[in-house]
């Protein structure tokens, strides 16, 4: 049973790769918030803040001490060349001008939390995040707390060598909240799952299922 399992989690991995390698999406924030014309280039905050990458849509949302926040846009210390990036954090209040007031409060800080909604299941992987200084500066102990179609929240590092732990997370919405670690997420690319591939892992998660009543069983 156990090399049963095995060998579908490996055709369905094979799935998902071969499925997303044509159809993959990527959200660059660092890039987006780069874009456009002096002063702001792309810096810009929103309730929703919408993007669209190939087929897929993304909506970030966020909130702060259980209130209503904006999805922000912070850009790259010297935009032209992203020096000192930042990316997408979470700021309380807006000018009319949509820009960050008071400016310093545009990264994920106490009591936040940034929601991203895809249009549809998906597959992610290339995480990316920029720490409050503008850049990879994480330190060994730094985390996040992340949840996945409103499950529990788990600790996730900030310390990791390309943010590998986060690659080939599931689902639709994802909620990353404030841990002691302020955050910009600074990219993210991820591929649809298709019926096919969905419907095999929950035949998958059966298996299993029947795997451990027949142990106990026995």
């Amino acid at each position: 049973m156990k090399n049963l399992i095995r060998i579908a989690a490996g055709a369905l991995l094979a799935g998902m790769f071969a499925f997303g390698s044509a159809n993959a999406a990527t959200f660059d924030f660092v890039e987006l918030a780069d874009a456009g014309a002096a002063p702001n280039y792309g810096e810009i905050g929103g309730n929703p803040l919408s993007f669209l990458s190939g087929s897929i849509g993304l909506d970030a949302t966020a909130t702060k001490d259980g209130l209503s926040a904006f999805a922000y846009l912070d850009k790259s210390g010297v935009p032209a060349t992203h020096e000192a990036p930042a990316g997408m954090g979470v700021c309380g209040a807006l000018t009319g001008a949509g820009q960050c007031n008071p400016g310093s409060d545009d990264n994920v800080t106490t009591g936040e939390i940034l929601k991203l909604t895809f249009s549809e299941a998906v597959f992610t992987a290339d995480w990316g995040f920029n720490g409050p200084g503008h850049g990879n500066n994480f330190s060994a102990g730094d985390v996040l707390e992340l949840s996945i179609d409103g499950g529990p929240f788990m600790a996730m590092a900030l310390d990791v060598v390309g943010f590998t732990n986060f690659d080939g997370l599931t689902g639709t919405t994802f909620e990353l909240k404030w841990a002691g670690t302020d955050f910009y997420i600074a990219k993210i690319s991820a591929v649809p799952l298709p019926p096919a591939v969905l419907l095999f892992g929950a035949a998958l998660a059966g298996l299993g299922w029947l795997g451990r009543r027949r142990r106990k069983i026995a």
